[in-house]
């Protein structure tokens, strides 16, 4: 599973700069529900983890939340993660990031929506 030290925290002491690679690591289980991106990590990579379940909705949170300050995320990679439901319109309201990878997963519903509410 995801580690627990990294649910919830909009700031992570020792985190700063660095990278979160946890790909391939056959975490199991779903996203934590109070997980959300940290601020000051360059980019988060958890694809090809068989996680499920959906996307929780603080994910994006700390870069696209309504509090959400300047960000050093540059990328987000959920590729390949066994991951449902609906992609969140917050991934579109970013501050930073300029690649977030959601291949490869079951998600349903439209784009459009998505696209349409934020006037892209």
């Amino acid at each position: 599973t995801i580690p627990a030290a990294l649910t919830n925290t909009p700031k992570s002491p020792g985190l700063s700069g660095l990278s979160l690679y946890l790909a391939r690591n056959q975490l199991t289980g779903p996203i934590p529900s109070n997980f959300a991106i940290p601020l000051d990590i360059n980019f988060i990579d958890l694809s090809f983890n068989p996680l499920g379940g959906s996307i929780p909705s603080d994910f994006f949170y700390n870069i696209s939340g309504p509090g959400a300050r300047s960000s050093t995320v540059t990328l987000v990679d959920l590729r390949s993660c066994g991951l449902v439901g609906t992609i969140p319109s917050q991934v579109l309201g970013s501050t930073a990031s300029s690649v977030v990878r959601l291949d490869n997963n079951s998600f349903t519903g439209t784009l459009s929506s998505i696209f349409t509410s934020k006037g892209r």
